[in-house]
Formats: structure tokens, sequence, C-alpha cells
């Protein structure tokens, strides 16, 4: 960090920083080189103490020690966050973007999954709080869980592109105004977050069943007339582990934090798999 010229951490949702920031050679009172105003920095002890005299202005009208009151501008992982800092650093939970990109915030906040670091305080204030971890996952520790059984479901639908064999050295299209386009594109923009593997009843019931997700994936992959394995991937989805077991009961599609529905895709490998074994019997 030697040849480190400027710094600016502003609006970063900073709840504490390490003492070793004060060896950094820079000059914090130019504000051209160094801010770091609009973040939780909200008392001694959070921050170094040679940052007091720079830090600007920071939010803290949601931050009282003893009290836990939070303005409406604050999202639940900010709570969970707070919680760590101030009343119990041993609690263990995963976040990383903190901007609705990643889904590793995903947790159970009253009753539903949802992403954390995009779920607000405001309309919980004044009544009950309840964080969970997410169902139907192995529990790691507290609010962490073990995304292993989601991964797995992944890859025994073979959820990678395998392209087929070209026949020229031209590239294939799938043009963006085309059916073909437009069946695909409301349930590619999954980000295996998980919630809607842990809200899926048949999860909880059949340890074997894919899941969710991992079908939408497979639907976006055997939809796609690039791929080569969509017969392979119509033979693992054909069992009550696969398409048939999903009760369409749309839990899935509630909790995602996309807007995808898994139920209407799963829906769509059920017509594929119909026509799929049609096509085997003649």
């Amino acid at each position: 960090m030697s040849a480190l010229s400027y710094i600016h951490l502003n609006n970063n949702n900073l709840i504490n920083l390490p003492q070793s920031i004060c060896e950094l050679d820079i000059n914090w009172s130019i504000p051209s080189v160094s801010s770091i105003y609009d973040n939780y920095l909200c008392e001694l002890g959070y921050y170094p103490e040679c940052l007091e005299d720079f830090l600007g202005e920071q939010v803290c009208d949601w931050f009282l020690l003893g009290d836990t009151n939070l303005n409406g501008e604050v999202n639940i992982l900010d709570v969970v966050n707070f919680i760590q800092n101030n009343l119990d650093p041993s609690l263990a939970f995963r976040y990383s973007c903190r901007a609705g990109m990643c889904g590793t915030c995903s947790m159970r906040i009253n009753g539903k999954n949802r992403w954390t670091c995009r779920t607000s305080f405001q309309g919980f204030e004044g009544k009950e709080l309840i964080i969970e971890p997410l169902p139907h996952y192995p529990i790691i520790k507290d609010l962490a869980v073990d995304m292993s059984p989601f991964f797995d479901r992944y890859r025994r639908v073979r959820s990678e592109f395998v392209p087929k064999i070209p026949e020229s050295q031209e590239f294939a299209k799938i043009l963006p105004d085309s059916r073909e386009r437009k069946n695909i594109d409301p349930q590619i923009e999954c980000i295996t977050c998980g919630c809607c593997y842990g809200e899926c009843n048949i999860v909880e019931t059949n340890q074997r069943y894919l899941g969710p997700a991992a079908m939408n994936r497979a639907f976006t992959l055997i939809a796609d007339s690039r791929d080569g394995a969509g017969k392979e991937r119509l033979d693992i989805l054909n069992s009550h582990d696969g398409a048939w077991g999903c009760h369409t009961q749309f839990n899935c599609t509630d909790v995602c934090p996309m807007g995808i529905s898994p139920t209407r895709a799963i829906q769509k490998l059920k017509r594929k798999e119909v026509v799929h074994a049609f096509k085997n019997f003649f």
C-alpha cells in the first residue's frame, strides 16, 4: 500500500475501521485525497482515534448505544452487522456485495426468505423481528448455512452450457426478438441465492428432489437450440426427484428476489418431457 495516494471510503455502510488504517501515508485533512463520511462510524472504538477529526457527517441517528432504534433507511443486513459489532461478536452470517448482486446475504426474515441487504428495516420498527438461517440447508453456525446441497443439485442437471459440435465455423445465434429468446429471457437472471430452495416444500420432504433453481437452470439450457445436452437433461429430470415432483405451489416464485418464476419453468419442462417421451416411443 506504499503507493496509495487517494482513499475514499464514503457511503460504504462501514460500521468500524481497523487501527492499522492509521499506518497509511494519507493526509486525512484534504477532502480531495481522502473521505470517510456517510458511514456508521458513530463512536470512538469503532474507528481509530487518528480519524476522529476527519470523519465528516456520519449516519448516527439509528446508532443509540444501549438501544437498537434504527431508522427506515437501514436494511436488515445493517441490523445483523449492528448486532455482531455491538451485542454479540460471535454471531456468524454471510454477506458479500451489499448491493443485491450476489445473494450471499439471504436469510429468513419473519418467515420469508429474503436478501437482507435489500430488505428495509422500515415496517419492522416497533415490531418483533425474527431473523433465521435459510431453511433446508445444514447450518454451519448461527445464520450461516452450507450451500452444498443447492450446488450439488445444480451439478446433477449439468448446469454448464454444452455446445453442439459445430457444422461450420460461424457462431450460432439466437436473435434478441426471436421466439426462442423470449421464451428463455424471463428465467435467466437467477444469481443462485438459494431463497427458492429454502422455501420449497418438496425439498423439505424429498432429499433427492432437484429443487426449483436447478430445474430453472436446466430449462434455460434445454430451451437453447445451441446446447447439445438437452436430451440428457430431460432424462435426468424425468422423475419425481425432478420435474414431476413439483406440486405447482409457487412458493419459489413468491420469494424470488429477481422476480423469476421457477414454477413456470418447471411446467414448461413437463411439457418438453411429454414431447420427448413420445419421440422416444415412436
